[in-house]
């Protein structure tokens, strides 16, 4: 097409004309000679009256523009003088000013409080606001930095607003921020004070263009003059001619203190008046002037040609670029709404999608969302690589599109995470989410290697209570963890009891995360008995939390989520300097005591640990041999090299280990021998039931035994009945803490006892 377009061609240049024109000028010009007189006066009426025309003309376009405008400040003047203290008041406000504006030769609208006018919490301060039209028709915003003082105070229209008792003014133009102004000004006024000045702009060219120049002739110049005495030229359409044969008229504008002037080049018609006074040969060369403008139209005509040529070859240009550019835009689509590595429409789509089932099950349709995540794929990525871990993904992702694209569709989310939108009913979601995870389940063969793969699947179904896409996305994913917490490779359907839950969740991670803050965490000391003398060998400290309004709560109820959250390291801190600070109060008052404490797996992983422990004990003037530090089999195994490390350190210093809860985890024998450890703690769970079951016994008997044959001490946990101690004490146990004895109780508990003691 473009093609084309180069092989045509204008009209030629009307050169074959011109030599005609002139023939039949020469004609013209002699029968002219009998009228010259009368044409000389009837030039001179039309000229006239052609001036006052376009005069009026331009009265009546400024006039109507200067009424708008002048209506659109004194609106803005009442309105905005009286707000004080409410910037969002006054953007709203100009705002709806700007937008009211009955022309698009109002380009700006603005309010200009002065300094202190309009905050009275800051009396120095100024507040500005303007909205103007950008070049694409959108409105722009320009507010100004309260901590910088614009000019806008020395420029004169600001002035003349502020000088003028009332009513509006008229100034301009006027040079700012690389555009030139025309501005109807009004003083803002509160209580009859003057508080700033509201202003209603137009660009001087698009005033000058569509109020003026628009409607002058060939050869006009018009021009606006103020009339307030200083004879100030306001708005011309071209520089004002010094020379030459100029016939003006001038008119008082309506709305301003000015008068619009308009001259016109008379040299045309004085020269066909003097030639049609002096004779034929002037006359001639009037006729061959206005021949000479003829041949000039026929040349604009040709060159409008021209131009509308031109102009066809741009609309066929700027038509294929806007072809390509759609098909550039299709691509760019596509590629905003497609997972990269599956194909599948990706988050942003399923977003959209989502929006749409939204509504349309506000009219009775019903779907639901399916969030699948895979189980345990990370494992895959660290065994057999990231590349194999795409495959993977990839292969599930087409086999959920094979086989559920008839009826639902299948979004990748990230990672291992894939999402289904389906028109299911709330009876079928079971029967479509267990079908997924078979879909899942399959085993499938990559890379040499069959490989078998699982999910949990979180489902919600899409009702009118929601709003938003991210609102479902929220709760299919509380759905999933739900499923995962049920032990993965299954489905919930989700009710807002898990919501309840989760925000729960969020409330106590965010209580413990303040607690650890406000120092709430305190050691309780539980007293451990030495079976063979009732008395008091040690104290177990335990995290209790004075929870503001719930008392002092138990470790059970939270110490389980802080180690899930990451916590447990800070409460164990704070608890063990706590310990070492009471110590010389527990000391004092039980001298051959020693105080255990529990380490979680996160502290034998730091390798300053030790380092720590001892800084506390020496800050506090604690002997390394009165704290025994209890740790658990499954903290061990995490990082058993470290663990080691990290207490053969301890020991070095004096610190006693101890295994808590032997025979509860994974229990290994090597454990005893391997770790430096100086005693165990026989779990509760082998004592409680000693009074009846007497397999129980016999594991007591083997963990005593053994002990012993080690050359380590033991303590029974959860002894709650005088027959528990007395069948612990018969098997041999050294020493016993429970119930029994005593509950776990705050120092000054522990200090008030033995002061009863020694009473």
């Amino acid at each position: 097409m473009g093609s084309e377009v180069q092989s045509a061609h204008p009209n030629r240049p009307p050169w074959f004309w011109l030599p005609v024109l002139g023939l039949v000028a020469l004609l013209v010009s002699f029968m002219i000679a009998n009228n010259a007189r009368s044409r000389v006066s009837q030039n001179d009426r039309e000229f006239r009256s052609a001036q006052e025309v376009r005069l009026h003309e331009i009265e009546t376009h400024i006039d109507d523009y200067f009424g708008k405008a002048i209506q659109l400040v004194e609106t803005g003047a009442q309105t905005l003088g009286p707000v004080v203290d409410d910037s969002a008041r006054v953007r709203q406000l100009v705002q709806e000013l700007f937008r009211s504006r009955s022309t698009h030769q109002i380009y700006g609208v603005g309010a200009y409080y002065a300094p202190g006018a309009f905050s009275t919490a800051n009396p120095d301060g100024l507040f500005s606001i303007y909205y103007s039209a950008a070049r694409n028709g959108n409105t722009v915003e320009h507010l100004h930095d309260p901590n910088v003082v614009p000019p806008y105070t020395s420029y004169d229209w600001y002035r003349r607003a502020v000088r003028t008792p009332s009513g509006p003014r008229f100034s301009g133009p006027y040079w700012e921020g690389g555009r030139d102004y025309i501005s109807t000004v009004q003083a803002l006024r509160r209580d009859g004070k003057v508080v700033g000045v509201m202003a209603v702009d137009a660009l001087t060219q698009t005033f000058r263009q569509e109020n003026m120049a628009s409607l002058l002739g060939p050869g006009d110049i018009a021009w606006i003059e103020s009339s307030e005495g200083h004879d100030k030229v306001l708005v011309t359409t071209a520089p004002l001619p010094t020379d030459g044969d100029w016939i003006g008229n001038t008119i008082l504008l309506h709305y301003t203190h000015a008068h619009i002037h308009i001259w016109s080049n008379a040299a045309t018609l004085r020269a066909a008046n003097e030639r049609i006074i002096t004779g034929s040969f002037i006359l001639a060369l009037a006729i061959w002037f206005f021949a000479g403008i003829l041949g000039a139209s026929l040349m604009q005509i040709w060159r409008s040609r021209q131009r509308a040529f031109a102009l066809e070859q741009e609309r066929t240009r700027l038509e294929n670029e806007i072809a390509v550019g759609k098909r550039v835009e299709s691509e760019l689509r596509k590629a905003a709404f497609t997972d990269e590595l599956s194909g599948l429409p990706n988050r942003a789509a399923f977003m959209e999608s989502t929006s749409e089932a939204i509504a349309r099950a506000k009219s009775g349709v019903r779907y639901a969302v399916f969030f699948i995540d895979l189980d345990r794929f990370n494992m895959i990525n660290e065994t057999l690589g990231h590349p194999f871990g795409d495959e993977l993904l990839k292969s599930i992702a087409a086999r959920l599109h094979d086989q559920l694209a008839p009826r639902g569709s299948v979004s990748r989310l990230g990672g291992d995470e894939f999402l289904v939108l389906a028109p299911v009913d709330d009876s079928e979601l079971g029967a479509y989410a267990q079908r997924m995870l078979e879909i899942v389940h399959e085993p499938m063969l990559l890379g040499g290697r069959l490989l078998y793969s699982g999910a949990s699947i979180g489902v919600v179904a899409v009702d009118p209570q929601y709003q938003r896409p991210e609102e479902l996305l929220r709760d299919a994913d509380i759905a999933m963890y739900e499923a995962k917490s049920r032990g993965r490779g299954c489905y919930a359907v989700f009710d807002t009891a898990m919501r309840t839950r989760v925000a729960a969740e969020s409330d106590l991670e965010n209580d413990l995360r303040r607690a650890i803050e406000r120092h709430e965490f305190v050691p309780y000391y539980q007293p451990i008995f030495n079976v063979r003398t009732d008395a008091v060998s040690g104290f177990e400290a335990l995290a209790r939390w004075r929870r503001p309004g719930s008392g002092v709560v138990g470790a059970a109820e939270f110490i389980g989520y802080a180690e899930r959250r990451g916590l447990v390291d800070a409460i164990d801190t704070a608890l063990m300097e706590d310990v070492c600070r009471d110590g010389a109060a527990i000391f004092e008052a039980f001298p051959d005591a020693t105080v255990s404490v529990n380490v979680s797996a996160v502290h034998l992983t730091v390798p300053d640990f030790a380092a720590s422990i001892d800084s506390a004990l020496h800050a506090y003037s604690m002997r390394p041999e009165q704290l025994k530090l209890e740790i658990t089999e499954t903290a061990i195994m995490r990082n058993p090299d470290q663990a080691r490390a990290t207490l053969r350190l301890l020991q070095g210093n004096g610190v006693k280990i101890v295994l808590d809860d032997f025979g509860a985890g994974h229990s290994s024998l090597a454990y005893l021998h391997r770790l430096p450890i100086e005693g165990v703690k026989i779990d509760q769970s082998f004592i409680m039931p000693l009074a009846t079951d007497q397999n129980a016994v016999a594991i007591v008997r083997s963990i005593v035994a053994l002990a012993k044959t080690l050359d380590l001490y033991t303590v029974a946990e959860g002894v709650e009945t005088a027959e528990h101690l007395e069948i612990v004490r018969q098997i041999g146990v050294d020493h016993a803490q429970g119930f029994f004895f005593s509950a776990a109780v705050p120092l000054g508990s522990v200090v008030s006892s033995a002061a009863r003691t020694t009473a």
